[in-house]
């Protein structure tokens, strides 16, 4: 305590407060006439036995007739006018200092105990060992970051982590990192949902024992994309595996590393990011799939469409950097034109940001990348478009490529 000021003052005038904490004082701190309160609380408990607390009124009258007769004019006007703020001090002020004065007594009897329990030497020892962890905790502020930091160039090459299957996007984007946030998006039919399963069931084979990628399906019932899914590694069509279904789901496990669970699959019907948040706590994927990120919910904020996908994409964003990379299935527009020549409408092979829903907001403002798929009437090729790359070092790689799609397999793979 550096000061005895009027809420403490009220405070000490309690009588069991008095005898537990007064010891607890420094005195140096304390003016003449603080000093002299104090010590008079001792003398009317005495005088009034029967009182558990101070009555400013008969103690500033006991005080001046029996206290201290030798004060000044000055003194006693101070004594009087301290005595009046403790009485009007505030409650929740009381309970600040009575709570501040609690915590000082713990620390004192926690000190003797630990004094009549070990060697003082050793005690020395310890606390300067405290002092010395707790001056470089103070010292290191989270929220800065230096050029001296160890992970100053961690994953810059992008070249460590999981691969993708096609060389575009190798070349495009590099290994995903933590922190990144990428969105596959395409027309209805264009395949967008087939590229992810392309690419994760070629990332799952490339995990160590135990790692996992979660896929949060919201775009109709789970088991046919996990159908897909045993379709692109197995490379056989469904209606071959359904024949011999415990040979294909042995051959599966075996190509997964001997766990056929490795991509966690989560319904996420109506799912609210707080609950995608507790399942990224429990596995620690080492990447995740949101099929779709447009029919997610945050609850944060409440408005028209434009401003909770604004904010739904800013907050997914947020969690790639905390957790793990995201790939986001989304939605485009514009995939077809009125071609003039013709008079029929026609497929957009090679489609750009603009054809991207809400794509003046937040999808482009907080993507690392954003691969747009195209099409034309050839089932068996795609047109693959990274329209938009924030990686250092990937300038001059190729943006667009032609590539082969076998849907059957839900599989793309480069041209020879």
């Amino acid at each position: 305590m550096s000061n005895l000021n009027s809420c403490t003052l009220k405070t000490l005038a309690h009588k069991n407060t008095y005898e537990k904490y007064r010891s607890l004082v420094k005195r140096g701190t304390l003016s003449k006439e603080e000093l002299l309160i104090l010590d008079g609380y001792e003398y009317y408990f005495s005088y009034y036995p029967t009182d558990e607390e101070v009555d400013f009124t008969k103690y500033y009258s006991y005080f001046s007739q029996n206290l201290y007769t030798q004060l000044t004019q000055s003194e006693y006007i101070t004594v009087q006018t301290l005595c009046s703020n403790a009485a009007a001090a505030e409650p929740k002020a009381i309970q600040v200092v009575l709570n501040h004065l609690n915590d000082e007594w713990m620390k004192s009897k926690l000190t003797e105990l630990t004094l009549a329990k070990f060697d003082s030497t050793q005690l020395d020892s310890l606390l300067e060992i405290y002092n010395k962890n707790k001056k470089v905790a103070d010292e290191a502020d989270p929220d800065v970051e230096l050029f001296t930091d160890p992970d100053l160039f961690e994953g810059a090459d992008r070249k460590e982590g999981l691969h993708w299957r096609l060389s575009l996007l190798n070349d495009a984007i590099g290994c995903p990192q933590i922190g990144d946030f990428i969105i596959f998006a395409g027309g209805v039919g264009s395949g967008k949902t087939a590229l992810c399963v392309s690419e994760v069931c070629n990332m799952a084979q490339q995990l160590a024992p135990g790692e996992k990628i979660l896929w949060l399906n919201n775009e109709g019932k789970g088991n046919r994309v996990r159908r897909r899914i045993l379709s692109c590694v197995l490379n056989r069509p469904t209606s071959v595996i359904i024949q011999n279904q415990e040979k294909a789901l042995k051959k599966y496990t075996s190509l997964m590393g001997g766990d056929p669970n490795r991509i966690v699959f989560i319904k996420a019907s109506n799912m609210r990011l707080r609950k995608l948040v507790y399942y990224l706590k429990k596995y620690k994927p080492k990447l995740m799939v949101l099929d779709q990120a447009d029919n997610l919910h945050n609850d944060s904020v409440k408005g028209n469409d434009v401003l909770k996908i604004h904010d739904l994409y800013a907050t997914i964003r947020e969690i790639a950097n905390e957790y793990c990379p995201i790939i986001a299935v989304s939605q485009a527009k514009n995939t077809t034109f009125l071609d003039k020549e013709s008079g029929q409408m026609k497929w957009k092979r090679y489609l750009h940001l603009n054809d991207l829903d809400f794509s003046n907001i937040a999808k482009q403002a907080t993507a690392e990348a954003i691969v747009l798929v195209g099409r034309d009437d050839a089932e068996n090729i795609r047109y693959l478009h990274v329209a938009k790359e924030k990686t250092e070092d990937r300038r001059g790689f190729k943006t667009k490529a032609e590539v082969k799609f076998q849907p059957e397999y839900s599989l793309y793979t480069d041209f020879p």
